[in-house]
């Protein structure tokens, strides 16, 4: 009866034991597939390049270098300058006596030959980087643990100028605002050559990359390699 009952008890152990293997063996597989299908949100998805450009479109701008810098803006012009002339009679007669080079009328000489001048200073901001809504799969290209973007350079993303912030510095002659206005509309301009004078978009391209590399890490990329192409 003993043995019986040990024979009983073996057997009853190995059924047990093939049990736990089955059932670990569908542990296993499910896992596996969850794993592999990103059920869980671990890991890449079945469909990486995907997960990719949805990751890099939800950033859409990426501003990587900013330049605070300011414009000297100059502008002259001919004023009119009115010389009252001196006069005396003599015999009746006036005589005008002409002052500089200026044009004789009624009395009074126009000097056109002087002129106005004014110098303003105008600060502003530009902000340079990638516009990457436009990204889709034909920029991203994966092997193995390897990620390739070919994204366009950088580009000045947008120059900012208070029309309000500007000081003048140097002033000569009567201005108005229409003129002074039409001057400072040259500002985003100036402001925008002196950043790009500076090496903004070199910045720019450096940074921009660093910070593609720390955001799609996260991913399970080991290398990141981005490619600049022409926009």
């Amino acid at each position: 009866m003993g043995t019986l009952r040990n024979i009983s008890s073996s057997i009853k152990l190995a059924l047990l034991i093939v049990a736990i293997v089955i059932v670990l063996g569908v542990i296993g597989k499910v896992s596996g597939f969850f794993e592999r299908t990103g059920f869980f949100g671990k890991g890449l998805t079945i469909d990486p390049t995907a997960n990719v450009v949805t990751r890099i479109r939800k950033i859409s701008e990426l501003a990587s270098a900013c330049s605070y810098d300011e414009a000297v803006l100059s502008r002259s012009k001919y004023r009119i300058v009115e010389i009252p002339v001196y006069r005396h009679s003599q015999s009746g007669n006036k005589i005008i006596d002409r002052l500089g080079l200026g044009i004789e009328q009624d009395g009074v000489v126009t000097d056109s030959i002087r002129t106005a001048r004014i110098a303003v200073i105008v600060k502003g901001k530009v902000r340079a980087g990638l516009d990457l809504s436009k990204v889709d799969e034909t920029c991203v290209k994966i092997s193995g643990d390897t990620l390739t973007l070919s994204l366009p350079k950088p580009e000045i993303l947008d120059v900012i100028v208070n029309p309000s912030d500007y000081e003048i510095f140097d002033r000569d002659g009567k201005w108005n605002d229409k003129e002074i206005a039409d001057i400072l509309s040259r500002a985003k301009e100036a402001i925008e050559e002196n950043a790009l004078k500076n090496g903004i978009l070199p910045k720019a391209s450096s940074a921009s990359a660093t910070q593609l590399q720390s955001i799609l890490k996260p991913l399970g990329f080991t290398h990141i390699e981005i490619i600049e192409i022409e926009n």
